[in-house]
């Protein structure tokens, strides 16, 4: 992790969870690099500026063609989704970036999360105008999630409004949303079909999410 502003450098890693080891796994993406077509928006415009990457959330999952995906939410040189490619076994992988998402004008996303059909959904914390300040404030905008389909680029997903979205994971079958709203102090779920916000649960600052082999949802709190 960078920042949120992108004016420090991150990278990606790998923890070799047996023996605690960290493998630095990409700092960068080369400028000249061209999306690969059928990952991400056609319209993607390439790597970031200067190819620096400064990573928030990611979800690592496999693609409808059967290649294993890391989508990262990147703030270095533009606020995007940066998908990539992952390839490897044991304790040797590798990262291959494959092309990107746009978000819509002055969203601000924080966590991503791919879904079975190829599509993602990503937060956005409130509007990026507002600025950092505003953020650690309540009277900052709402914030909202945000759905991306090849073709139909990125709408906004009903239900999602509140203050400071956060974390995102979806159900198994890609048709459940779980949603992290910070400084509502809930996780919401959301039916994605309708939009109806289906039940919450009481998490005091809620932040990023995943879920256990057991089918438990883990989340992080930052109170």
């Amino acid at each position: 992790y960078g920042d949120m502003q992108g004016e420090k450098p991150g990278d990606l890693a790998l923890l070799v969870v047996a023996s605690d080891e960290r493998r630095v796994l990409l700092r960068g993406v080369d400028a000249a690099t061209k999306p690969t077509p059928g990952w991400g928006d056609a319209a993607c415009p390439g790597p970031p500026a200067g190819g620096t990457i400064s990573p928030h959330g990611i979800d690592l999952a496999p693609r409808p063609d059967g290649r294993l995906a890391l989508a990262v939410v990147q703030h270095a040189g533009r606020d995007s989704i940066e998908l990539f490619e992952v390839s490897g076994s044991g304790i040797d992988w590798k990262l291959a970036w494959r092309g990107c998402v746009i978000p819509t004008a002055d969203a601000w996303p924080n966590d991503v999360v791919l879904l079975p059909d190829g599509s993602l959904i990503f937060s956005s914390m409130m509007p990026r105008s507002e600025g950092l300040e505003r953020m650690m404030q309540a009277s900052g905008s709402p914030g909202m999630a945000m759905r991306w389909h090849a073709g139909e680029g990125c709408r906004e997903i009903p239900g999602t409004r509140g203050a400071l979205d956060n974390g995102v994971e979806v159900s198994p079958d890609g048709k459940k949303l779980f949603l992290s709203l910070t400084r509502n102090n809930e996780v919401r779920r959301i039916d994605l079909a309708s939009g109806k916000v289906e039940g919450t649960a009481k998490v005091l600052g809620p932040d990023n999410s995943t879920w256990t082999p057991d089918g438990r949802l883990l989340v992080a709190s930052i109170r």
